[in-house]
């Protein structure tokens, strides 16, 4: 038996989530070649349990093993069991692929049938329970049980712990600080960026989509020469098109809706600012995307940018109210700040996501 523990990542939505899945196993192969450094490889990668048919997996990746469970959750949880019984014995960490059913699953496990294993829930984000319906309060009540219950709670962001504290009480050795790795531009910076301003993201209440078309309204009131470029879909969709459309000059506003994940940097590579109102921001994926193509980013301030503030301080800038984005945005296009080394932010994110993959894979190993 190795001495190593088992990483299993039992996700029981994959395909229910917006990432496509392509994209997912890459990053989880990334994941898996962790594990495979750490284990000096005794241990070849990373099994993923799933709820998406083997037959629509397109790719094949070296430090993956992937098995299908399924898509009920009875069902889930019988097959869960009849491949882990048929693996040779060895010890196990079971990794939950979002922090509700795979949450459940990986503590009935863990607590029924396999006493000896360890379980990881991640938090990407704040979740919201603002709702006073029944399925809102039984949200929060299973989230802080397994916050409670689990031996370790891996984090994208140190942002994200006085949340968690607020939520019930946590015991700093539970908790694991480890970004998602990054998507890297393969191609250069283009030297004249045909698009002034983007954002960016899923365009919902929380991401503060109707603040940033205020302020793009009033810019173009001002300069209605400047180009606008709106990435993402969402329940606000609807309400977007419509401001698009009353615009006096819409011609100068691109709304794409959602395209794949592996596109965005080739668009990010063309923008000039990547503008963000979100209230709160956990990693801030998308942000550090956008520098690292090359783009400055204007965003509300919060713990989340306040973070990427501190890292990358030539190149991102925060506001408090609409005048200081408006002055802001305004002086970096008609070019009062100096330009930044883009290479040297890519650099740095290697760096950060070089060590953040190996804490990740220590945690589940030992």
């Amino acid at each position: 038996m190795s001495k190593f523990r088992r990483p299993i990542l039992i996700s029981t939505r994959l395909g229910s989530i917006s990432t496509p899945i392509d994209e997912l196993l890459e990053r989880f192969n990334a994941y898996g070649r962790a594990v495979r450094a750490a284990t000096g490889g005794d241990i070849g990668g990373l099994l993923i349990l799933g709820s998406i048919p083997k037959e629509e997996i397109t790719k094949q990746y070296d430090c993956v093993e992937y098995r299908f469970i399924g898509k009920n959750p009875v069902i889930q949880l019988f097959r869960i069991l009849m491949i882990l019984r048929a693996l040779p014995k060895q010890r196990y960490c079971f990794i939950a692929g979002d922090i509700w059913l795979g949450g459940i699953q990986i503590q009935l496990l863990k607590t029924v049938f396999f006493r000896q294993a360890k379980s990881q829930i991640s938090v990407h984000g704040v979740p919201s329970f603002k709702s006073k319906s029944t399925l809102s309060f039984a949200k929060m009540f299973i989230f802080r049980l397994l916050l409670k219950h689990v031996d370790s709670i891996r984090v994208v962001s140190q942002s994200l712990i006085p949340f968690l504290s607020a939520i019930t009480p946590v015991k700093g050795s539970q908790i694991l600080i480890s970004p998602i790795p990054m998507r890297f531009p393969k191609e250069s910076v283009e030297t004249e960026k045909p698009i002034d301003i983007a954002v960016v993201g899923r365009l919902h209440v929380e991401r503060g989509i109707s603040e940033a078309t205020e302020i793009l309204k009033r810019l173009l009131k001002s300069d209605p020469t400047r180009s606008i470029l709106i990435l993402g879909d969402g329940p606000l969709s609807g309400d977007v098109r419509k401001w698009h459309d009353s615009l006096p000059e819409p011609s100068s506003v691109t709304f794409l809706g959602h395209i794949p994940n592996s596109m965005v940097s080739k668009k990010l590579l063309t923008v000039r600012v990547l503008l963000s109102c979100a209230t709160e921001e956990g990693y801030g994926l998308a942000l550090r995307e956008a520098l690292c193509c090359g783009a400055y980013v204007v965003a509300r301030r919060n713990s989340g940018t306040q973070e990427l503030l501190e890292l990358y301080p030539e190149a991102v800038f925060l506001f408090d109210t609409q005048e200081q984005a408006l002055e802001t945005l305004r002086g970096i296009l008609t070019g009062n700040f100096s330009s930044f080394d883009n290479h040297k932010v890519i650099q740095k994110q290697r760096l950060l996501d070089e060590e953040s993959l190996s804490r990740l894979a220590l945690s589940w190993i030992n």
